[in-house]
């Protein structure tokens, strides 16, 4: 099993997103795009396309500012193992 990571590093911090598949990424990244595009960006009218409008973010905000990044990765994960890993989570911190 694949999934997809994307890490958000910013001033306040990491955002961390996991997608099923790389499009499920994309739209979790876009939406923090949009969320932030009118405070970082000011000037500029966010493109309508998805993909241009994440990629002129990051590129104004790392390479020319040097204050977001943006790294995504593709992590094999054992499914087995994952569920064995959230099943102890629950029990360890149930809900109250």
């Amino acid at each position: 099993m694949i999934i997809h990571l994307g890490i958000i590093s910013h001033r306040h911090g990491d955002n961390f997103y996991l997608g099923v598949d790389e499009k499920d990424l994309d739209d979790q990244i876009y939406d923090y795009v949009k969320e932030n595009w009118e405070q970082e960006m000011e000037d500029e009218k966010i493109p309508e396309d998805e993909d241009e409008a994440m990629e002129r973010y990051f590129q104004v905000l790392t390479e020319q500012q040097n204050r977001e990044f943006l790294n995504t990765e593709e992590i094999t994960v054992d499914p087995t193992k994952l569920q064995e890993a959230l099943n102890k989570y629950v029990r360890e911190n149930p809900i109250s």
